[in-house]
C-alpha cells in the first residue's frame, strides 16, 4: 500500500468535502484570510490557504517559520498577534489542532484586516 503523509492527507481532505469552497465563501463574506497545516517533525507545513494564485486555485506553502508562533503552537497555545501580510496590517490568530492524545498535529488560523 502507498501510505500518504499527514500533509498529503490533509491536502486531499481540504480539496474534497467542499472545504475549499466553504473556506473561500467564508473568507470573502467575513473579509478574512484562512489557513491550515500539519506538523511534520519540527516543521509546520501549510497545506491550505484561502489566498488565491493567479489561476484562482488556493496558494499552498510556505511552512511556518516564525519562532514565537512555533513555540506557542508546540505548547498547544493559541497565537494572537498583529502581522503584516501581503503588505497590509492584520490581526492574526493561529490555533493548534490536537489529536486524541492532546498532541499537536497541525494548525488552523485566520487573519482579519486591522483597522
Amino acid at each position: 500500500k502507498n501510505k500518504k503523509t499527514k500533509a498529503e492527507t490533509l491536502k486531499a481532505w481540504t480539496e474534497g468535502n467542499n472545504f475549499s469552497k466553504y473556506v473561500k465563501t467564508q473568507s470573502e463574506a467575513k473579509n478574512v484570510v484562512m489557513t491550515a497545516g500539519v506538523k511534520s517533525g519540527d516543521q509546520y507545513i501549510r497545506v491550505y490557504t484561502s489566498v488565491p494564485l493567479a489561476n484562482g486555485r488556493p496558494a499552498y506553502g510556505p511552512n511556518l517559520t516564525d519562532p514565537y508562533t512555533i513555540q506557542l503552537l508546540n505548547a498547544g497555545e493559541t497565537v494572537a498577534r498583529e502581522s503584516i501580510l501581503f503588505g497590509k496590517r492584520y490581526l492574526t490568530y493561529v490555533l493548534p489542532v490536537l489529536n486524541e492524545d492532546d498532541e499537536v498535529i497541525g494548525f488552523y488560523g485566520f487573519a482579519a484586516p486591522a483597522t
